[in-house]
């Protein structure tokens, strides 16, 4: 008999376990092959049997286990994974995401002041609002996503690798005496994800008599639906820049959710995908990771601001307010995102040096193979070095711009502020 969750069932009102930050934990932020599970979920088997690769994300407090990729047969893994999910669709098990509950009379004052966007909206709206949590500095803390499901509740999705950080960053900065709890619920919660042009038909399919259209289920906004009889939460988003559904229920029922959703899309040729693919697929779409310091595969660290980035930021005041009010018009880099001006099967790795006019005025932060552009793609800074960096000078006609390999090689290079896949976000609100 499946049990019904009672995170699912309207406002939240049970108490969950807190969470221990233990100081001597040490973490790894990488995804890590062959080490020692510490979590998984309880589709963990099933994607086991069906031949995935494993590896491991640590997220600060501890390890869980997931899929990088599936043996389809001799084929590339990541590439077929990569086709299935632009041409057709694929499913994922997402359920690393950090997943939290923000509850009490003061949730929503406390959110206001914390994030980049107004999240304080009506309950049956629905609405998903993907912002920032920012320190007083305008740094950026963490991008995250953010439902109300309560007058006085609101659910938080973060990435995998964030979880001892947001808690840290929450409970540092809810201002004292204020009436907020933060739970930790990532471990109740599986989420799997069904992507690609061909979802809406899958989940249509999985969910007779439901309605996915775009009228009905626009994108960025979430709804409660029973799918093979478990309790779930659809949220009309995905990692993976495309048209799909992060599909969220309770951990012990995953199985049969997965079970409906693999049978549904059996009949339109749907894979099971893991997370190498995402690389590509995020890269291409410029969707960023959030890390504490700069490395190869993180674009995003607290001394970056909303201006930066080009992210939006509300009118009204919340924490960074005064400190980006002083540095608008003043920002001197950009991120970008940097492809070569034709199709190449020379890979980036990371870490090279971007040139203007022969001079070195940047650097690429992360990068992946666009098997649908056949050509490297990456995001990247871009540097005036203290002057306003404006974008009619980033992206003047007349600069010429060259990524310098490690072995000396120059690849002439296109530079936008847009990403390199579906610049306007047509497929995703398709």
């Amino acid at each position: 008999m499946l049990r019904r969750a009672a995170w699912l069932a309207g406002p939240l009102r049970h108490s969950l376990r807190s969470v221990s930050l233990p100081a001597d934990k040490k973490k790894n932020n990488s995804e890590c092959i062959d080490q020692q599970p510490a979590r998984r979920s309880t589709l963990f088997p099933t994607l086991q049997e069906k031949g995935m690769t494993v590896g491991e994300v640590n997220n600060g407090v501890s390890s869980m286990q997931r899929a990088l990729s599936f043996d389809h047969s001799g084929e590339d893994q990541v590439k077929a994974e990569y086709f299935a999910c632009r041409e057709n669709a694929a499913i994922w098990d997402m359920s690393s995401f950090v997943k939290l509950r923000i509850s009490g009379p003061d949730a929503s004052a406390e959110l206001e002041h914390l994030c980049s966007l107004t999240v304080d909206r009506p309950v049956e709206e629905g609405r998903l609002v993907y912002c920032c949590l920012c320190n007083k500095d305008g740094g950026i803390e963490a991008d995250v996503t953010v439902l109300r499901t309560g007058e006085e509740e609101y659910y938080m999705v973060v990435g995998a690798e964030l979880l001892r950080h947001v808690l840290h960053y929450l409970r540092s900065h809810i201002r004292p005496g204020k009436k907020v709890t933060v739970t930790d619920i990532s471990d109740d919660v599986g989420v799997l994800c069904c992507a690609g042009p061909t979802s809406r038909a899958v989940l249509g399919d999985a969910v007779p008599g439901a309605d996915f259209s775009n009228e009905a289920f626009p994108f960025a906004t979430a709804k409660r639906l029973t799918i093979n009889d478990v309790p779930v939460l659809a949220l009309r988003v995905c990692f993976m820049g495309d048209l799909g559904w992060e599909l969220h229920c309770d951990m012990e029922n995953l199985p049969v959710l997965y079970d409906a959703v693999s049978a549904a899309g059996a009949t339109y040729g749907v894979r099971d995908a893991g997370y190498a693919c995402l690389a590509s697929l995020r890269t291409e779409k410029m969707f960023l990771h959030w890390g504490k310091t700069m490395r190869v595969g993180v674009e995003v660290t607290a001394q970056e601001t909303p201006l930066e980035i080009g992210f939006p930021v509300k009118k009204a005041p919340f924490i960074a307010s005064q400190a980006l009010g002083e540095k608008k018009g003043k920002v001197s880099k950009r991120l970008i995102t940097i492809q070569p001006n034709e199709p190449t099967d020379l890979r980036f790795k990371g870490h090279e040096v971007l040139l203007r006019d022969g001079k070195e005025v940047g650097i690429v932060s992360t990068t992946a193979y666009s098997y649908g552009l056949e050509r490297p793609v990456a995001i990247g800074w871009i540097d005036n070095e203290g002057a306003p960096a404006k974008w009619s000078w980033v992206l003047s006609p007349d600069a010429k711009h060259e990524v310098r390999l490690d072995d000396g090689t120059l690849v002439p290079c296109q530079l936008s502020k847009r990403a390199a896949f579906d610049s306007d976000g047509a497929r995703m609100r398709s």
